[in-house]
């Protein structure tokens, strides 16, 4: 995982049943994570990765190109 880029997420986001459903994004700007696939996810403390779906968040700064070539 690196972090790229800027996003906001606008309205609260929890994680989806079972196991994520105690982890919450706030809104506001985060520096997200990304996978080797793209997939975007934000600290939420407690060393939890909360993975965002991208309805629940805006790109703000997206990240460069060199940033998806290099992983």
């Amino acid at each position: 995982m690196i972090q790229a880029g800027k996003i906001i997420v606008l309205r609260r986001v929890r994680g989806d049943w079972p196991i994520g459903h105690m982890w919450v994004a706030e809104p506001g700007v985060y520096v997200p994570s990304l996978n080797r696939h793209g997939a975007v996810s934000v600290d939420v403390g407690n060393g939890h990765e909360l993975g965002l779906k991208p309805n629940e968040f805006q790109w703000l700064e997206r990240p460069a190109p060199e940033v998806y070539q290099n992983q």
